[in-house]
């Protein structure tokens, strides 16, 4: 999974910013983006792969801190 931001709903010029590494199990993980990001519009991207049907739940949670 991939979060990417662009600074048009377009995503005409995406950059990505955050990479997850590939699951084969059930699990979690964490990143977070050092620096200042001005883009307006943010997306989850992924690929699921395998050789027969899977299905996933998938939960992204994306948060921007703050400091004043």
């Amino acid at each position: 999974m991939t979060i990417t931001s662009d600074d048009n709903g377009s995503f005409t010029s995406e950059t990505t910013r955050l990479t997850f590494a590939q699951k084969t199990a059930v699990g979690s993980e964490m990143v977070s983006l050092a620096g200042a990001v001005t883009d307006d519009y943010w997306r989850a991207k992924w690929t699921i792969g395998g050789s027969a049907t899977p299905t996933f739940d998938v939960v992204v949670v994306f948060g921007i801190e703050s400091h004043a």
